[in-house]
């Protein structure tokens, strides 16, 4: 049995890394979630539509925090499966 016992330990610890990656996944999605309406409100203000540079910039950041948002959502999703 001490066979049983070891799989049993396992699984439990495998268990809460997961429990534990989803949770962080979620705080990063709440993060990016802010960010994107930080930078969004800074991307339509008055001030950034002469910004040919700015609007570069921040068109960017949105799009690279669009793909980090994407990707933390599949792994949400297989994870949660």
């Amino acid at each position: 049995k001490p066979n049983a016992w070891l799989q049993k330990k396992e699984q439990e610890r495998n268990e809460r890394k997961r429990q534990s990656r989803i949770r962080k996944i979620e705080e990063r999605l709440s993060e990016i979630a802010k960010e994107k309406d930080v930078v969004s409100a800074e991307l339509s203000a008055p001030e950034t539509a002469r910004d040919y540079e700015k609007i570069i910039e921040l068109t960017s950041r949105i799009q690279a925090l669009d793909e980090e948002e994407s990707a933390l959502e599949n792994e949400w999703l297989s994870l949660s499966e």
